[in-house]
């Protein structure tokens, strides 16, 4: 029979994975914005990237894979925060439309709710390990971008030189 700090265990797990959610959600927004200034900046200075991938001839490769890597680390932050659904605990209208003649012990009862956030905790964490995969895929991306954009610059100067 469970205990009232054995459920409690199970509930901090519970309530763990709902931030987590919360947080890997505001990392997406926030990679979602870094990478829509970044591709801006580009579309922005276009003309100007235009000019320099005019006079230097392996520099329109270079932004084609950086615009590249932008756009899939979009597409990856974008997988990361959309909407998706979270398990929650247990539906209180089915407790209570399964509740019999007899009531069950306040140890049934918890031993009961310790199951429903088990699973509900391990179907969420699942969800969280997903969306912090797409996020770490976004991350990597901007990452290759940004060196890509940085081998290029240190190229164009040696070349100038």
């Amino acid at each position: 029979m469970a205990s009232e700090i054995q459920y409690k265990v199970f509930k901090e797990l519970f309530d763990e994975e709902t931030r987590r959610y919360s947080d890997l959600d505001n990392k997406g927004k926030l990679y979602v914005t870094i990478i829509t200034f970044y591709l801006g900046a580009i579309a922005f200075k276009f003309r100007d990237v235009a000019e320099f991938t005019n006079s230097v001839p392996y520099a329109k490769w270079f932004y084609l894979a950086i615009a590249a890597m932008l756009v899939i680390a979009l597409l990856f932050a974008i997988l990361g925060i959309r909407v998706r659904s979270f398990e929650g605990i247990f539906d209180p209208e089915k407790i209570i439309a399964s509740l019999g003649p007899v009531a069950p012990t306040d140890e049934e009862f918890l031993d009961d709710r310790i199951v429903d956030l088990a699973v509900s905790t391990n179907k969420n964490s699942r969800r969280n390990d997903k969306v912090a995969s797409s996020l770490a895929s976004a991350l990597f991306c901007v990452f290759i971008a940004g060196a890509t954009q940085f081998i290029l610059l240190v190229v164009a100067m040696i070349n100038l030189h």
